[in-house]
């Protein structure tokens, strides 16, 4: 039986890197685990997913003031105001699975937000 194992081409080459080359050039490479593989296929989706959920604990993180009055906020929808001062969601993210706001409405309050931020640091 004769079998083949792929080797980087140089001593201080990485492995993945020698491997996604050959793969990318259409080359077979026996004997490595279809897991890695897959992992290199799909790297690109998995690094897209993975700063969806950075961003989601970003927006969990970004609080908002319980008594906030929504109806202030301007550039907001009016649908937007009623909904978010029915629910006084406690951060952003919660503010942004509330049926009826807008990932713009949710761009809206983090400029709100920042400009209120600044000019309370402004005023010190």
């Amino acid at each position: 039986m004769n079998r083949t194992v792929f080797l980087p081409p140089a001593p201080n080459t990485d492995y993945l890197s020698a491997i996604k080359t050959k793969l990318r050039q259409g080359s077979p490479i026996p004997n490595i685990p279809p897991e890695i593989v897959t992992e290199i296929k799909y790297e690109g989706y998995i690094a897209r997913e993975q700063s969806a959920i950075a961003e989601i604990k970003r927006q969990e993180a970004t609080a908002l003031s319980p008594n906030m009055d929504y109806f202030a906020v301007s550039g907001l929808r009016k649908e937007a105001q009623i909904k978010l001062n029915t629910v006084h969601p406690i951060n952003i993210g919660q503010a942004s699975r509330i049926s009826g706001v807008t990932p713009a409405d949710i761009t809206v309050l983090l400029i709100n937000l920042r400009k209120n931020f600044s000019t309370k640091i402004d005023k010190r």
